[in-house]
């Protein structure tokens, strides 16, 4: 292997490292702003979120965890998502 490959070779590393830290750092970014968008949320919209998609509580599962019927549990979680994304738009709007 001659110099100049390796040197490419390094180059071609440290490319794809900075690559993955920025996509580390980018992905950190999102969570946090999920977060604070999250904690927005009335308690009732964060735990349907919260049971669904963190807990991985299937629709049966969700329902029976807040008490309620399957197709009631899908609506409260189609609601909670649609005021999780508002919130996340009106953040990201105030950044922009």
């Amino acid at each position: 292997m001659r110099a100049s490959d390796a040197g490419a070779d390094l180059g071609d590393e440290a490319a794809v490292a900075d690559e993955r830290a920025l996509a580390a750092f980018a992905a950190a970014i999102e969570r946090d702003a999920l977060a604070r968008a999250l904690a927005q949320l009335p308690d009732a919209q964060r735990r349907v979120i919260v049971l669904r998609y963190v807990d991985g509580l299937e629709a049966d599962q969700l329902a029976a965890a807040i008490g309620c019927s399957r197709g009631t549990a899908a609506v409260r979680l189609h609601r909670a998502l649609r005021s999780l994304r508002a919130v996340l738009e009106r953040e990201s709007s105030d950044v922009a």
